[in-house]
């Protein structure tokens, strides 16, 4: 199947089938004849199977937490209604006119965490009319901060990840799994830096003492300081996003977040699932040799008191 990533930032389309890329410069309001020319650029897009990255300008995306009544959080994990509610305090959108969705992150006795991801009214109107109008099929579209994040497995750690690459220049937080802040930065600025930290421990409480590196020059370690752990990794988002698990039976406003999407936390979820299939398997054999010393025990003893 060739899957292809449209990436959109507000200055570029690049349109990604398997491993050839094609890049072109659009400008706000232009996006239909912009994408329609890209599309038409080459013979092997499937305009059945798009799946769309955005940069950071075209998307909100909160974190927050929700406390439940003992034993009603599955009900309002599932509540559409309520998490918009709570979502549009954060979110300056009325989220009944633009495409929005929320996964649930984590999990606990009387509260969740929900990750809610909204587009903005403007952009939300004119992308709904260019899908529209080219006759697209796009069954998911990501912001660009939540397809870096899926790469990492579940933790309880905080840290900031900078990511670089030919689409954005980024930071973001991570909490508990939970994005709770990301901005485009200027990786040359270690201001931008230094401020990113300094509002998390402010607005958020979170002590960042690691940083993960991901496309971003080495140098920039030392600049950091020594109280911050810093180590690179190699990740990329349009690679999540084609290993992206969907979501099936959702309407069409919803865009699919997976709170199991990402080949890393896939592939921990079917261990998880290994595990549990061998240890009933193990179960089930140590009961049947009981059962069977059982019956061989109550021979013996039968034919001594015989």
């Amino acid at each position: 199947m060739k899957r292809s990533i449209l990436t959109i930032t507000k200055d570029n389309l690049i349109l990604e089938v398997i491993d050839s890329k094609n890049i072109l410069a659009w400008k706000s309001g232009g996006l239909e004849a912009a994408l329609k020319k890209l599309l038409n650029s080459r013979d092997d897009v499937d305009h059945d199977n798009i799946r769309i990255l955005l940069a950071e300008d075209f998307y909100y995306l909160v974190g927050f937490e929700v406390n439940t009544p003992k034993g009603t959080s599955k009900k309002l994990e599932n509540d559409r209604n309520k998490i918009k509610d709570l979502a549009e305090e954060l979110i300056p959108e009325n989220l009944d006119e633009v495409k929005w969705d929320y996964s649930v992150i984590n999990r606990d006795q009387d509260k969740f965490f929900i990750q809610c991801f909204a587009l903005t009214k403007d952009f939300s109107d004119e992308l709904s009319i260019v899908i529209s109008e080219l006759n697209l099929k796009v069954d998911v579209i990501e912001p660009y901060a939540l397809a870096l994040a899926s790469s990492f497995k579940p933790s309880k750690h905080s840290f900031l990840l900078l990511h670089k690459d030919e689409s954005v220049s980024m930071g973001v937080v991570i909490k508990n799994n939970l994005i709770t802040f990301s901005k485009n930065l200027d990786m040359a600025n270690i201001n931008d830096i230094d401020e990113v930290i300094a509002f998390s421990k402010k607005f958020g409480g979170i002590e960042i003492s690691k940083v993960l590196l991901s496309g971003v020059d080495g140098g920039l370690v030392e600049d950091l300081g020594e109280s911050l752990k810093t180590s690179k990794v190699d990740i990329s988002a349009s690679s999540n996003l084609v290993e992206k698990k969907l979501i099936k039976g959702k309407d069409s406003k919803v865009l699919n977040l997976d709170e199991k999407s990402g080949p890393e936390i896939m592939a921990e979820v079917d261990q998880e699932d290994s595990v549990d299939n061998k240890n009933s398997f193990n179960l089930f054999l140590i009961l049947w040799v009981i059962a069977i010393l059982g019956v061989t025990l109550g021979f013996f003893v039968s034919r001594f008191f015989i």
